[in-house]
């Protein structure tokens, strides 16, 4: 699902002395079938942005295409109805949006709430939670009855039951260990690849998720977007990232300060850490054999 933002503002507390602008006449397109990822300092205007892709916020001033939906301020809410199919949203803890007594109810309620029956929402449901890694044997527990990881993963299982197009995704691995961040990473970018059409949303403030996992990245600055390209284009912009208050993945970091230090060229656009690892150790046989 392709979607663009025609020149776009947003303001928050209109009219009054606290007015703010959000966001400033943005214009871009998303493609679909793309993972993108938005990075920028706090109140750089990301969380605005996304929250304009199901309804949860108007523009202020301009217009959204959403696939063939028009959203402006004059859209009313009931027209965006549709959009809550279509564009799945994970925020933060989204475990605090749990309700249901029991974990298959919980899952089964978005389905159900868009008009689907509710032997399929059911069927959905189980397929959702499968996909997630929760055991059947959970089906019927309370939802509050599970560990902090089991929950999380219970409420994205909510929101994939209803198969959107569009998963966004708003820091989604807040507050989860090592372990738990990467398996939480790992089960999106599953999902994006596990049928065609699919895209992600992804708004973080970690860049090595942002390398490992984007295919175009988006520099969000005081209500603009500033850069977009691939990893490997992006992150060669050192300085220009740091004028935006953004660092570079800490893999890439310390190949570029071993290539200062040493005048030696090395490949820096490994962002994984196996492969920077055999960068760094080809790089130290090389200077053993030129010291030899």
């Amino acid at each position: 699902m392709e979607i663009k933002a025609n020149d776009v503002t947003v303001k928050y507390m209109v009219g009054t002395p606290f007015e703010k602008v959000a966001l400033h006449k943005i214009n871009f397109t998303l493609r679909p079938s793309t993972y993108h990822v938005f990075i920028g300092k706090t109140g750089s205007g990301k969380s605005t942005f996304i929250q304009l892709l199901n309804g949860l916020l108007k523009p202020t001033e301009g217009s959204m295409l959403i696939g063939e939906k028009v959203v402006n301020r004059k859209t009313k809410m009931k027209q965006l109805y549709h959009l809550r199919k279509e564009i799945g949203m994970v925020f933060q803890f989204p475990e605090h949006q749990l309700f249901h007594d029991t974990v298959l109810e919980d899952v089964a309620f978005g389905p159900m709430n868009l008009g689907v029956g509710k032997v399929e929402a059911e069927k959905r449901a189980e397929e959702s939670l499968s996909l997630v890694g929760i055991s059947p044997s959970l089906y019927m527990r309370s939802p509050y009855e599970l560990s902090g990881g089991q929950m999380r993963r219970v409420a994205i299982a909510g929101v994939l039951a209803m198969e959107p197009k569009v998963l966004v995704l708003d820091e989604p691995t807040a507050g989860l260990d090592p372990v738990g961040h990467i398996g939480m990473m790992e089960l999106f970018n599953h999902w994006f690849k596990a049928k065609e059409g699919r895209s992600v949303i992804l708004v973080t403030h970690n860049m090595e998720d942002a390398a490992r996992y984007g295919e175009e990245i988006h520099v969000m600055y005081d209500g603009e977007r500033k850069l977009v390209g691939t990893p490997s284009e992006l992150f060669t912009k050192e300085t220009k990232l740091n004028e935006y208050g953004i660092s570079l993945p800490n893999t890439l970091s310390l190949l570029m300060e071993l290539q200062r230090a040493s005048g030696q060229a090395l490949i820096t656009d490994h962002f994984e850490i196996d492969d920077t690892v055999d960068e760094i150790v080809s790089f130290l046989r090389k200077d053993i054999e030129n010291n030899a």
